[in-house]
Parts: structure tokens; sequence; C-alpha cells
């Protein structure tokens, strides 16, 4: 028996030793763990109602289960969707409505034990905003359109804006009736007058609104206050030509307390003294439609009646008139405008104004434009173009100038000439826009100065869409008018546009999308401008403005920019390049003023039109003919509007102009500047004129 044991300790020994010698073994290892992670992690705040794309990933998942989403604390932590996603797909997650702690939980499918997970924390939510970022005018005419716009804040949606208004039915429309944040709408009144509440509402929560009442009158039956600008050419009685520009301060109870005035007619007899004439008094008074008269007392007897001046006026709005002589002593055509405060310092002139005049010296027509650049305290330099009856030549001076008064007069002496300048428009720092006329005693040269645009200015400074308005003298065919269109591609090239011209009341030059040319621009702002129609060739010096300038009415804070335009040829003349912003066809109430010549004389008028929205317009003016049938308060108006389809902006029109009973017919041509803006020449043989109509507001 021991052997027997002995035999097997040495037999078990044995198969241990072999077990254990040279050969190989496959070990298994475990199975990888499944794990999750937030691979798009939810920001650490997030807004009450706020949304966040999120995502999770899951790795070692043989069985490919995706991602469950929960949160906490239930019911008051916010949604998912989707709330189940494949690994690594985002889903939108939606923050509750109220502030608090949330927990967002990622848990995988094939796993739901195994997690990844984050804290939010949910701030109370900002409340959505609508504020009028344009608001409409407190009071509107009749038919009358005006640019609207609302801003709406906080909206995570940024769904934009409703329009409506109020009574329903009655109140007017809008177009369109829908807008993003911020854009604009127009909004057209209605018919009859009525008071209106216009409405913007947020469309992601239509009960968050901003409104504003607006009065939509008959006319316009605001007053005026302030010391307004004003400066009128024209023809007295005995055919002389002269010009006046000046300050009038007026009340809102229709009174006029003072003022100054210079008045030249190219002799020393009449015209101003050396300080001015002195506006000791005066009144005005406005119908419902805007239409009424100024007079202006004054301390030159040689002027209007024993010096009592009376104008025709009509108001655009509460800070833009237009003007015109109306008795028997002169007549002429002109504008009031709303003064900044005046700013007396010496300084307030500073940087470069474009500019240009036009009137007489002895009997030739003279024209100069260029710009003034003051070069310190009290002089300035001068770089112009001279046109004297049609001979062309280029200057530069140094000159100078005075501070402006309490009412905002001021002189300038350049070039040979002395000026007094009337401040019209001013920021804080610098006046941009004045009046100028000449004070020599034989000469007769009034115009405007507009701060120059800001540089640095190229053939860039005139590029787009422009309205072309000028008058003046060529040659011996006596005046003439242009109204025109063309475009510039900021290059140096005219490349369409359309023209209508007349000289000496024979309409010889009708040139509908025949105009070409091409444009110079110096980095000092003195241009030219050479353009080809039909039957003629013109060139003009052209002087960039600021665009935040409104040529026809510096007040108004849109339309601004253009040119001020000289006539660099055997022209003679001035005028505006206004850029063209709209060629939609034109509704509402405008003031209306014209000047038109024949070589009998002048005839002067101001008014108001309705132009209704199939073109027709009607219309009451006051006309100064002392030289045909002398004045005639309430001349009637009537004609329609037709485009011309090939030129939009263009439009030509028959008006019937009854005088004392007796109709006559002119043709016209109209060209829009803008929905409030638009121009005018007569193409008549025998009579031409040029005027402009401005939506009343």
């Amino acid at each position: 028996m021991k052997n027997s044991y002995a035999f097997a300790a040495i037999l078990f020994i044995l198969v241990l030793v072999v077990g254990c010698g040279g050969g190989s073994q496959t070990v298994t290892p475990p199975p990888p763990v499944l794990a999750i992670t937030l691979s798009t992690a939810p920001p650490a705040t997030l807004a009450a109602s706020g949304t966040v794309s999120i995502a999770a990933t899951v790795t070692n998942d043989s069985a490919n289960g995706g991602v469950d989403w929960s949160c906490s604390p239930a019911g008051a932590c916010g949604t998912f969707n989707p709330a189940h996603t494949a690994s690594g797909a985002a889903t939108t997650y939606t923050a509750p409505s109220a502030a608090g702690n949330v927990t967002i939980v990622a848990a995988a499918t094939s796993k739901s034990s195994t997690t990844a997970s984050a804290a939010v924390t949910v701030t109370a939510a900002t409340a959505i905003t609508v504020t009028l970022s344009t608001a409409p005018p407190t009071s509107l005419a009749v038919n009358a359109t005006a640019s609207v716009a609302a801003t709406v804040a906080n909206d995570t949606a940024n769904a934009g804006v409703d329009w409506s208004c109020t009574p329903v039915g009655t109140c007017g429309s809008f177009n369109p009736t829908h807008t993003a944040s911020a854009a604009s709408t127009t909004y057209t009144a209605p018919a009859a007058a009525v008071s209106v509440t216009i409405t913007a509402a947020s469309t992601t929560t239509p009960t968050i609104t901003a409104s504003a009442p607006v009065n939509i009158t008959s006319g316009t039956t605001a007053t005026l206050s302030g010391n307004f600008t004003f400066s009128a050419s024209g023809m007295e009685a005995n055919s002389r030509l002269f010009s006046l520009a000046g300050v009038a301060t007026l009340t809102a109870g229709g009174a006029v307390t003072g003022g100054e005035q210079d008045f030249n007619d190219g002799t020393s007899g009449n015209k101003s003294p050396a300080g001015g004439d002195q506006i000791t008094g005066g009144s005005y008074t406005l119908g419902a439609d805007g239409r009424g008269t100024l007079t202006l007392i004054t301390n030159n007897t040689h002027l209007g009646a024993a010096g009592t001046e009376t104008f025709s006026i009509v108001m655009v709005n509460s800070s833009h008139l237009l003007i015109e002589s109306f008795d028997s002593t002169a007549t002429s055509s002109g504008g009031m405008d709303l003064q900044s405060p005046v700013l007396t310092d010496i300084g307030a002139l500073s940087g470069a104004y474009s500019f240009a005049v036009l009137g007489k010296f002895s009997t030739t027509t003279e024209g100069f434009g260029g710009v003034i650049t003051i070069t310190g305290s009290g002089t300035l330099h001068d770089t112009i173009d001279i046109n004297e009856g049609g001979t062309v030549t280029n200057g530069a001076s140094n000159g100078t100038y005075t501070a402006q008064d309490s009412m905002g007069r001021g002189t300038l002496s350049f070039g040979g000439n002395t000026f007094v300048y009337y401040a019209v428009l001013a920021d804080s720092a610098r006046t941009k826009a004045f009046r100028i006329v000449v004070t020599n005693s034989n000469e007769t040269d009034i115009g405007s100065a507009y701060a120059q645009a800001p540089g640095p200015i190229g053939l860039a400074s005139i590029k787009g869409n422009y309205v072309l308005f000028e008058n003046g003298n060529h040659g011996n065919t006596g005046g003439f008018v242009i109204g025109g269109q063309l475009a510039a591609d900021g290059a140096g090239n005219v490349t369409s546009g359309s023209a209508d011209e007349s000289e000496g009341g024979t309409p010889d030059d009708t040139a509908v999308g025949a105009i070409s040319g091409t444009y110079t621009m110096a980095s000092s702002g003195v241009g030219s401008l050479n353009i080809t129609w039909t039957l003629d060739h013109h060139k003009r010096g052209v002087y960039p403005v600021d665009p935040s300038i409104n040529l026809l009415d510096p007040n108004n804070a849109t339309g601004g920019g253009g040119a001020v335009v000289l006539s660099t040829d055997a022209h003679v003349g001035d005028g505006v390049l206004v850029q063209q912003t709209s060629t939609t066809a034109p509704s509402g109430n405008f003031g209306l003023n014209f000047h038109a010549y024949t070589n009998a004389g002048e005839t002067d008028g101001v008014g108001q039109v309705a132009i209704a929205a199939n073109g027709t317009l009607t219309g009451l003016a006051d006309v100064n003919d002392l030289f045909h049938t002398a004045q005639a308060s309430g001349a009637s108006f009537s004609g329609a509007l037709t485009p011309d389809g090939a030129n939009p902006g263009r439009y030509t029109m028959p008006l019937t102009l009854t005088i004392n009973g007796t109709p006559t017919v002119q043709t016209i041509v109209v060209y829009q500047i803008s929905s409030s803006q638009l121009v005018f020449v007569q193409t008549d043989t025998g009579q031409f004129a040029t005027g402009v109509l401005e939506l009343q507001q």
C-alpha cells in the first residue's frame, strides 16, 4: 500500500510538470463597458422658454440603441424634440417658462442606467417689446403716405410685425401689412378726414403692441413758430430782376415779431443798405389746405407797399413753406424754412460747402458755382466755375467771412463779390446749409450753400439714379428750363436717362431715353458733367453735398444727397441733381410752387394740389401775373399724370389752369424724385416754366 501511494504521488507530480511546461494558453478579455457623453452640452444658463440644440454620443453599444432624453424636476423642467435620438444626433431642448434649476439627462437606450447629465440654470425671460422706430407724423393729409417702421425686441422667434389701424375700414391701409422687425411699411391715409390710430403688433405675441395717433386732415392746419429763413427771386413791375433773402420770427398766434432781410435789384436806390433791412412786424394766415398769406413790415419804404411786402404761401410741413411775392410791385418764387438754433461763434462755418448762385451782372446773366472751404477763423478759400453770359472760366481766391448774428445773418467776401448769408440748418457743431444773396450794386445773384459730401470725394460720390432740374438763360434765345433723369455708374459714365428742355418758349429738345455722357470729380468736390441728348450737348459743374441734406427741404431727415449744379456752357443757369429714390405713382396733397416766363415777363404761383391714386390732379393756387392778368387768388388746376412706360419716374400731363374764368391748357412733364417730391417743366411754345410738388405733412 505504501508503494501504491508513492507511485500515485509521483504520477501526480509528473502530470503537473507536463501541464506547466512549454505550451500556450488563450485568455478571453471582458466585454467593453457601454458609456455615454454629452457631445454637445447645454449652456450653464438659458432664458425661460429659450431653445438650444444638444446631443449625446453612446459608445460600445452593440445594439446601437441611441439616446433617451429626460430632465428633472419632472413636469417643470422643459421639453425635448425629439425625446429619442440616434447616438450623436441633436435634439432641441426648450426651457420651461419659469425660472429655476433643472438637470438635463441623456440615457443610453440599451442600458438606461448609463447616463450623462448637465445642470442648467433657467433665468426669467425678457419680455417682448415693440417700439415705433419710425413713427408716423402726428398729422397727415387725406390720401397722403408715410413710411413707418417698428422694432421688436426679445422675440426669440424673430417673427416680425403685423400692422393695423382703427377705426377699421376707414383708417387707411398698409403695404405690406406684415414686416420684419425694423423694416418699413408704407401707410396710406384714408380719403376722408378722421382721427386714426396706427398699431404695430408683435407677430409672436399680438397683445404686445405700439401705437400712435394720427390726425387725418383735409389739408394741413398746423401753425408756425420760430425763426424762418426765406429766399426768393423774381421780377419787379418795371421788369427789373431782383433777389431777396432774410429771416423772420413767426409766432403760433399768426404774428411776425421781427427779423432781417437783404434785397437787391442791381441798383443802388432800392437795394438794402449795409446791415440789411429790419423786419419790424407783420402777420400770417393759414387755411385748412395750408394756403395762406404772409406780410412783412420792413423799414425799407422802397419795397412792396411803402415797406410792407406781401407773399402768398403754402405750408408743406411745419418747418417748410413755398412762397411767392403777391402784390402789384413784384412777383417771385422761393421757399421758407425753419431755422436751426443759430450758432454765433466764428467757427460755426467750418469745413467745405458746395454752392451755386445765379443772377445778373448789369444786363448779362451770370452764375458761380463750386466749393467754399473755411481755412481759419474768418478766412476762406474758393474754387469756382464762372459763367458770364456763356463765357466760362475757372477761378480760385482767398476771402473772408463774418460770424452770424443772433438772426443767423453773416457776410462772405470772395472773388470780388460780397454776399450776405442766412443760416438755415445746423447741427451742434456747424452750420450745414445757408442762403446767399449778393450785395454788390450792379448784381442780383442769389443761391444756396450746403455742407459738402464727407470725403473722400471721387467718382463714386455721384452714383445711382438722379433727377436733374435747372433753369436760367441761354444767349439770345432767352431763358431755358430743363427737367430730366439720369443714371450714373459711379465710374464716370452716364448710362441712361431722359430729359425735356424748353429754350425761350420753344420746346426744341425732348430726348426721352436718349441721354448719355461722362462726368469727372476732383477730390476738392468740384466736378463736371457732360451729357448729350438729341439736339444738344450740355456741360455742367457738379458739386456734391452731404447725403443727409435734402436740397429741396433742408429740415427733411429723408431724401438727402445729390449735388448743386451750374451750367458751364452757352447756357447760364443753376439747379440741383437729386437722388431719385422712388418711381411709384405719387398720391396725396402736395404744395405747389412754379415760376413761368414769356417774352412779356414772369408769372409765379403757389398753391395746393391733390393727386389721386389714378393720377388725376386738382387744386387751387394764387397766381401773380403782373404782365398779363395781375393777381388771381384761387386759380384752379386740373389734369392727369400719364406715366411714361419706357422711362419710370417721368410723367406727361396736359394741365388746365383757369384764371378769372378763362382756362388755358399747358403741356407739363413731371419727373419724380420720391413719393413726396416731384419737379416739373412746361414745354409749350411761347411760355416755359419750372416748378415743384412737395407732399404736405
